[in-house]
């Protein structure tokens, strides 16, 4: 999405309210249940299993800065220009590769966990 969004801000011919609309409506529909799963379920088991993680902080920090953007989307007669909707793709677009680089972080300290566990319960 997010790369979908930087096309249209390159798009001369973009009206940026309605990709504004576009943009809450997706939010809406997708991101917010997509945050409630991650803050509710995956990051509280991800600490539970690893403990407290800055990476986990810092996330949650991310979904609220998405949050408050799209909360600016909202406002009616606030004009939404090429700055603000570009600012939330990039946004967009490092929060997805920041999950990534944890889930896939994550993902390796468990199976390190799970072989290690693995080995002692062989020995």
């Amino acid at each position: 999405m997010s790369r979908r969004i930087l096309d249209a801000v390159d798009n001369e011919s973009t009206d940026f309210s309605v990709l504004a609309a576009q943009i809450t409506q997706f939010f809406d529909d997708y991101m917010v249940p997509h945050f409630a799963t991650e803050e509710n379920d995956l990051f509280s088991a991800i600490e539970q299993e690893l403990g407290p993680l800055a990476a986990v902080k810092e996330l949650v920090a991310e979904h609220h800065t998405m949050r408050m953007q799209v909360t600016r989307f909202r406002v009616p007669g606030l004009e939404i220009g090429r700055r603000e909707i570009e600012e939330f793709a990039l946004n967009l677009e490092r929060h997805i590769f920041k999950e990534e680089r944890l889930f896939s972080s994550v993902s390796q300290q468990s199976e390190d966990k799970d072989r290690v566990r693995t080995e002692i319960i062989d020995l």
